[in-house]
């Protein structure tokens, strides 16, 4: 099946949205930093175990407090939230160092295959990880025994400058770079999401990967702001599949979960957001399957987990099954097993499906456009605050 990924009918009106959604997303955002926190620790560390490709490796994962995602336009991310506002409280590039330094004082020695190092925002933003402190850190991941490192950032701080910085200090060693896709569709990334990623500046910085010998890992939602779950569905399947015909086999697909003080908040506390079903991460998994059967993705399953999350909405069944069904996504996970989700089933899927049934018969009847246009028109913030 071929898929309309471009599909903005009226950029300008589009532009005028996006402006109001920016302001809107930036001006409810309240930090969670304590004022007095350290600058020379990372928010956390730990080592575990995670998949890498279809292998179980030791990781030591890392995040650490760096200023706010210089974009921050995301109308459902909580990380700007979670990361230094540094106009109030600015850190300089050897505190960030000194983060790294204390979680790999044992770097010579410990066992682990890869280091992931999250920032709260893009690793390769330079007014949030200065040039000095990702030269600092390349060095260290180098001198360790890790033969991976994986970094996030949005596509269009990659740039040649940096990936030949990267290569010339790790070498041999493997860098990947997760990047938030989200969506396919140019329209459903612009205003149910609200992201700076477009696909040309996506599919820039995975060609410039490739030409460097690093890796992508590419983020997709299930069910963005102002979706319904058909749609969700929809949107996710032939998300996978533009990312299988451009050669990436493996997306990671997050639900999404309604995090405070987001825009996503706002829509979830008047009703007009309902965090997907677990049935719908299911149906996702299914549709690609049939529809893309060498694409492997695989899904977060930290942000199914309501003890991962006790201030946020997660995406659930009922009570009763909700904690199995993950259980199965997670043993899915591991293997590719579709068997794992075949043999599920529980009562509640008759009202997840009379439901679905309704949503489409309502909101799924009002073009995309004029759901957000309806929710700008009361909750639309003045000029000032952007």
């Amino acid at each position: 099946m071929k898929y309309n990924y471009d599909d903005i009918k009226n950029p300008e009106k589009i532009a005028l949205m996006r402006r109001d959604l920016t302001r809107l997303a930036r001006g409810i955002r309240v930090s969670t930093i304590p004022e007095d926190a350290s600058l020379t620790a990372p928010q956390s560390a730990r080592d575990d175990h995670v998949l890498l490709g279809d292998k179980m490796v030791k990781r030591r994962r890392i995040v650490l407090l760096t200023p706010m995602c210089s974009a921050a336009t995301c109308l459902m991310c909580p990380l700007p939230n979670e990361a230094l506002d540094s106009k109030r409280r600015p850190i300089m590039p050897e505190e960030i160092s000194a983060q790294f330094d204390s979680v790999m004082k044992d770097a010579d020695d410990a066992d682990f295959d890869l280091l992931t190092l999250y920032t709260n925002g893009n690793f390769f933003a330079d007014a949030e990880v200065p040039p000095v402190s990702r030269e600092h850190m390349y060095k260290l991941f180098r001198q360790s025994k890790a033969k991976f490192l994986l970094v996030e950032s949005l596509p269009q701080f990659l740039t040649r400058e940096k990936m030949e910085e990267a290569k010339n200090i790790i070498g041999n060693k493997k860098l990947i770079v997760a990047i938030g896709l989200q969506s396919a569709s140019d329209l459903t990334r612009a205003i149910s999401v609200n992201t700076t990623t477009t696909r040309e500046s996506f599919e820039r910085a995975y060609a410039l990967l490739k030409e460097f010998d690093f890796m992508i890992q590419a983020f997709l939602m299930i069910k963005p702001p102002f979706l319904t779950d058909d749609e969700a569905i929809e949107d996710a399947v032939k998300s996978i599949q533009y990312l299988h015909e451009l050669g990436i086999q493996n997306p990671i697909l997050c639900a999404t979960r309604v995090a405070p003080n987001t825009v996503l908040a706002l829509l979830n506390k008047e009703g007009k957001f309902r965090t997907p079903w677990l049935w719908t991460i299911i149906e996702v998994l299914k549709r690609s399957a049939a529809q893309s059967p060498n694409a492997f993705p695989r899904v977060v399953i930290s942000e199914l987990r309501k003890e991962s999350n006790a201030d946020s909405e997660v995406p659930k069944n009922c009570d009763v099954c909700s904690t199995r069904t993950v259980d199965a996504i997670e043993r899915f996970n591991e293997d590719r097993n579709m068997e794992h989700l075949m043999s599920l089933d529980h009562e509640c899927k008759e009202k997840y499906l009379k439901e679905k049934e309704e949503e489409y018969n309502t909101v799924g009847q009002i073009p995309l456009e004029d759901r957000v246009s309806e929710f700008l028109e009361k909750h639309r913030l003045p000029e000032k605050t952007i």
